[in-house]
C-alpha cells in the first residue's frame, strides 16, 4: 500500500470510530470511554482509572475490552449476582399458640404439614425448662420479599427439642399473609 493510500485508510478508520462512538447508546460508551481512558464527566484518567472508576459504580457487567476488562466485568457481575439472591418472595411458615403468638419473628420456609417431627425439628417449646408453650395449633401461610429476611440460621434446641430446621427471623409486619389455618392434631 502506497503512503498516500495508507494516509486515506488510517483516516477512513478514525472517523468511523469516531462516528461509532458518538453514535452509541450511553451503556456502550461507559465501556468504550474507559477502555480508551476516558471518563463520562469528559476528564481523563488513564484506562485504570477509568476501569476502576466503573467497577465502583457497578455499571460494568460484560468484558467488551478484554484484558484488564475481565478481572473488573467479573467482580462487577458477581455484585449483580449478589444482588439478585435477594429480589423476589420466599413462602414462610409460622406455626404458633397458648405463649407463641401470631406476631413472632420466627419463620420457616419448611412447610410444617410435609415435616416429619415439626414440633421436634422446629424445636418449639413445652413448658419444660422455658416456661413458654408453644401448642402449635395454629399455622400461618405466607410470603415475604426476600430482602426482608433478616437472619438465617438453624432453629435452636429447646425444652428438649432438637431443633436444627431452617429458621428465618422475620419482622411480622413484612410477611403477606395468604392463609391461616387450625391444626388438627397440632404440631
Amino acid at each position: 500500500m502506497k503512503l498516500e493510500e495508507l494516509s486515506i485508510f488510517k483516516a477512513s478508520v478514525e472517523n468511523n470510530l469516531g462516528y461509532n462512538i458518538e453514535n452509541t447508546p450511553n451503556y456502550q460508551n461507559t465501556a468504550i470511554n474507559a477502555a480508551m481512558g476516558l471518563h463520562d464527566d469528559g476528564k481523563t484518567g488513564g484506562v485504570l482509572n477509568s476501569w476502576r472508576q466503573y467497577a465502583k459504580s457497578g455499571d460494568i457487567i460484560f468484558d467488551v475490552a478484554g484484558g484488564l476488562g475481565a478481572g473488573v466485568a467479573l467482580r462487577a457481575s458477581s455484585k449483580v449476582v449478589g444482588k439478585l439472591k435477594n429480589v423476589g418472595t420466599k413462602k414462610v411458615y409460622r406455626v404458633y399458640g397458648d405463649d407463641a403468638r401470631p406476631d413472632g419473628y420466627s419463620w420457616t420456609p419448611k412447610n410444617p404439614n410435609k415435616t416429619k417431627n415439626f414440633r421436634d425439628r422446629a424445636g418449639l417449646p413445652s413448658s419444660k425448662e422455658s416456661g413458654s408453650n408453644n401448642s402449635g395449633r395454629f399455622v400461618i401461610e405466607g410470603k415475604v420479599n426476600k430482602s426482608k429476611i433478616i437472619t438465617k440460621k438453624p432453629a435452636d434446641s429447646l425444652d428438649g427439642n432438637k431443633g436444627g430446621l431452617k429458621e428465618y427471623k422475620i419482622d411480622p409486619k413484612d410477611v403477606k399473609i395468604k392463609r391461616i389455618s387450625g391444626a388438627n392434631p397440632e404440631f
